[in-house]
């Protein structure tokens, strides 16, 4: 993944918050007719087959994040989030082609996200995320779990032996 710097968005009308937040997507300054959940675009990402886009909601208690996989033609394939976090994402990084990685302010977790170029079906990914509804049968082009602590400390210790 590579990050990119072609979308931009128009917030919500005040007042609205939280999983009804929503803004209005723009691509190299054009409007798309595309509405994400959040009311920042924090991050966005050229992947296989498409663009990631990542958009939060901060609120007193929390944060919510959304992870929105669009094709090249701008339409949404899939969405899905993580449970509320209390701080921001942090320590991003990219452990393969079409991965990310990363953690929260203030947390011991750690969480990968792949897009999966065919899709896959099967359970949908643990952690608590979420899906909406929509997307619930079709294929999953985004996988989305928090890693195995034990694993991560292996993984540490072996770094620091």
């Amino acid at each position: 993944m590579n990050e990119t710097k072609r979308f931009s968005s128009l917030t919500s009308p005040t007042g609205v918050a939280g999983d009804n937040a929503r803004l209005a997507l723009q691509c190299d300054g054009r409007a798309t007719g595309v509405f994400l959940s959040g009311d920042t675009l924090q991050y966005q990402y050229r992947c296989t087959g498409g663009y990631l886009l990542v958009t939060c909601y901060d609120y007193f208690d929390g944060v919510q994040y959304w992870f929105t996989l669009l094709s090249d033609d701008l339409r949404v394939i899939d969405v899905i989030s993580t449970p509320d976090a209390f701080g921001f994402m942090q320590e991003i990084g990219q452990p393969g082609p079409d991965m990310l990685s990363f953690g929260f302010f203030d947390a011991a977790d750690r969480w990968r996200l792949a897009v999966i170029s065919g899709g896959a079906d099967g359970p949908p990914s643990d952690g608590g995320t979420r899906r909406p509804l929509r997307f619930f049968l079709r294929p999953r082009r985004i996988r989305l779990w928090k890693e195995d602590p034990v694993s991560a400390l292996g993984k540490v210790s072996q770094a620091i032996s």
